[in-house]
């Protein structure tokens, strides 16, 4: 069914991208992105009431929508979008760009790779991102999960938990589980180019922008991932470019992408003062009011399932409890401020950098790429390609070659000396933020930009992509509390700010660095990636490992617990749970899915459990079974702290 369910998918989300006569082939794909979200969202919605999640109600429904989409498109001639306006000798004319593409494509076919051959092993997959998508699936619909171990099942926005439920009732299995963020990479590569083409800069400039994108620790990191930050990052980039296109069509497209940013994760109405400051510059007051009215139904149809689920079981719209505590920080100025700074402060990062600095052999590596490779690249540049005509910007005095610098010899100081500075070392998503780009280049151009906008009344487009990192910074210092998963939520301010990276390609010395930097980042977060280690430095590669241990590599103590289970409890029965908010639940449906999970209240369990004809049931730690246990057998895992109690015949 994978194939079929993919081919009727995509195809519609085509012949509809064609319908609607966009203009640019970077637009027409985002259009298409967002059908295809809208079409899945709306039938597993659709679906759920009558408990048709599966392979036949999806391929079903995908069959009626792809025939009212053939219909139309035949109806309105048959349109096709249009094709890439490509400069002749593009590539010959810019070896730089075709240096940065190999090195972002090699990146994204290893990405791929990865997300295929590893099962997902981080943390918050584990506990809640596919625990929800697993259950879903079980229940054949999407909807409240009784009793579940933490709030996190239930309250925050699923969308991105309904494109992962997609693929797993498609595969019976979590083989292609991250495909939807591995995609939604891909989108925001494409609306990165798209966003730098509509505030001026030229195809190449642009293309350099996007490319260097790609390449940033956070972004490499969470492709591979079943995480939601680049899907939640992928609607918002793209409602952006169509606030920018500022037609009917194009507004009505951002009205659905905010609707589904709002769906997939609460951190997306931080976003949304970002997109007003696009709109209330760009739009007229009439347009204005219909990007208002297509993002109310948009909410509506695809962004308020959580909200609406959150205010019948809650009474709250973000759901109460203790999974809110994190939204109800010190709101003092100095909190804000203090929470502001330590946000901006973790742009210092050097991802996967920890082994290289580490040795000897790593840091003359390291000095040598970085003192050889700009220079050739250059000199390479200067004999074989011409400087773009364009782009003009103060790109001239964005040579921060002393940047790199700085943030390698901080790294130095933290690997080597055994200073702490507070910078990052490690490639592991849930502590990475953009790598050596980020303090080097992304922070400083988005600054530069900023400041030269408002001092010059320049392009208020740029001005606004420019103070997306402050902005989105100081607003969640005021409504989150500070903490090390922090970076992942700053990818979406962080790909709305790289497009103005393609200011900096004329400048050719600093195109060359950016070049290097991003090479030597690539290589260092896959290569040393925390939770999917290729085999550097020692390790077992992740595809050579197996299930068990991979998802257990950034939590070893749950092997053997999760082994046990394996072992001794079959598939196709009802394994009880009592856990706390912060336990694993997935890795206890098995590979197939088919061992049903039942959330259990630790007062009563085993009674409870008795009831429901439920044989096995496992206690987390700081969890004990209480009552009446003479019918029950019971295994301790000293390891995890995990109990297995079995009925006795």
């Amino acid at each position: 069914m994978v194939l079929p369910a993919f081919a009727l998918l995509g195809a519609t989300a085509f012949l509809g991208s064609a319908s609607l006569r966009l203009r640019g082939l970077a637009a027409s794909l985002l259009a298409a992105y967002l059908l295809a979200a809208a079409e899945v969202v709306g039938l597993t919605l659709a679906l759920s009431p009558f408990h048709a999640v599966a392979a036949p109600g999806y391929v079903a429904g995908e069959a009626l929508v792809g025939a009212v989409v053939l219909l139309v498109w035949h109806r309105l001639g048959r349109p096709l979008p249009s094709r890439p306006a490509l400069e002749r000798r593009m590539l010959a004319r810019h070896p730089l760009l075709l240096t940065l593409g190999l090195v972002v494509g090699l990146t994204l076919l290893f990405e791929l790779f990865l997300a295929v051959v590893a099962p997902p092993n981080n943390w918050d997959s584990m506990t809640y991102h596919l625990a929800r998508a697993a259950a879903w699936y079980q229940h054949g619909s999407v909807g409240y999960l009784p009793g579940a171990n933490t709030e996190r099942l239930n309250i925050f926005p699923p969308n991105a938990e309904i494109a992962t439920l997609y693929t797993l009732v498609l595969a019976h299995g979590d083989r292609l589980a991250a495909l939807p963020q591995y995609v939604a990479g891909l989108v925001s590569l494409v609306a990165c180019y798209a966003l730098a083409r509509r505030v001026g800069f030229t195809r190449s400039s642009s293309l350099f922008a996007a490319l260097l994108l790609g390449s940033l620790s956070q972004v490499v990191l969470q492709a591979t991932t079943t995480q939601n930050d680049l899907i939640v990052t992928s609607y918002v980039a793209a409602a952006a470019v169509f606030v920018l296109d500022g037609g009917r069509r194009g507004l009505a497209l951002a009205g659905l992408a905010v609707g589904l940013a709002v769906g997939t994760k609460t951190t997306a109405l931080l976003a949304l003062p970002l997109l007003a400051l696009l709109a209330l510059g760009t739009l007229r007051r009439r347009q204005i009011v219909e990007l208002l009215g297509f993002s109310g139904m948009g909410t509506l149809g695809f962004g308020s399932f959580a909200y609406v689920e959150n205010m019948i079981h809650r009474h709250s719209l973000l759901g109460a409890g203790s999974e809110q505590g994190a939204f109800r920080p010190d709101l003092t100025v100095a909190g804000v401020a203090g929470r502001f700074g330590d946000i901006l402060a973790r742009f210092l990062d050097l991802s996967g950098f920890r082994p290289i600095l580490g040795s000897t052999a790593g840091l003359v590596a390291l000095a040598a790429v970085l003192v050889g490779a700009p220079p050739v690249l250059w000199l390479v540049e200067r004999r074989f390609g011409r400087p773009p005509c364009g782009d003009r910007e103060p790109a001239a005095r964005l040579l921060l070659g002393l940047a790199p610098v700085a943030v390698i010899a901080l790294g130095v100081l933290e690997s080597v000396v055994g200073i702490h500075v507070g910078i990052n070392l490690r490639a592991n998503e849930d502590f990475a933020f953009f790598g050596a780009l980020g303090a080097a280049l992304v922070v400083p151009v988005a600054l530069f930009t900023l400041v030269a906008s408002i001092r010059r009344r320049a392009d208020f487009r740029r001005c606004a992509l420019a103070a997306a990192i402050p902005l989105f910074a100081v607003e969640l210092a005021a409504v989150y509390e500070y903490n090390d998963w922090i970076g992942r939520f700053m990818v979406v301010p962080v790909a709305l700010t790289v497009p103005l990276l393609a200011a900096a390609y004329p400048a050719r010395k600093l195109a060359a660095a950016s070049v290097v930097l991003a090479a030597t980042g690539c290589f260092a977060t896959l290569g040393f990636n925390e939770l999917k280690p290729v085999g550097l430095h020692g390790t077992t590669p992740v595809w050579a490992m197996s299930r068990v241990r991979v998802e257990t590599i950034g939590r070893p103590r749950m092997q053997p617990i999760i082994d046990l289970v394996q072992a001794r409890i079959p598939q196709r029965i009802s394994l009880g749970l009592v856990a706390g908010q912060d336990d694993w639940s997935y890795p206890f449906y098995g590979s197939s899915l088919e061992r049903r999970v039942v959330y259990l209240n630790g007062n009563g369990a085993l009674a409870s459990a008795e009831r429901r004809g439920i044989d096995e049931v496992l206690f987390a730690r700081d969890r004990k079974p209480v009552g009446s246990l003479e019918r029950w057998r019971l295994t301790v895992d000293r390891r995890s702290g995990w109990i297995l109690a079995r009925r006795a015949a």
